[in-house]
């Protein structure tokens, strides 16, 4: 695994999609490669410990939003103007 540098964001939604999982989208600042379709990213939210790793829904759109899919019970601190810091991991 080779990680690159970081790409700096705020979150933006953080939406329910069911009862086990929202969507979170964020707009990223300092986009500095072209993700493809399921990239795996490791992210820090602010006010959450350490990096976790997720994989993105999609590329990001013409405004440089990203999207995830995750577990709504590991991730209720995040909240719309949270700050991220994102790596990506390259196989």
């Amino acid at each position: 695994m080779i990680f690159s540098h970081k790409i700096n964001g705020i979150v933006i939604e953080n939406k329910n999609i069911d009862f086990q999982n929202n969507q979170i989208s964020v707009k990223l600042h300092n986009l500095s490669h072209i993700p493809n379709e399921k990239d795996s990213y490791n992210i820090s939210f602010g006010g959450l410990r350490g990096y976790h790793a997720l994989e993105s829904k999609g590329i990001p759109d013409e405004n440089d939003i990203l999207t995830f899919v995750i577990n709504r019970n590991e991730y209720q601190k995040v909240t719309i103007g949270t700050r991220a810091k994102i790596s990506p991991v390259r196989m």
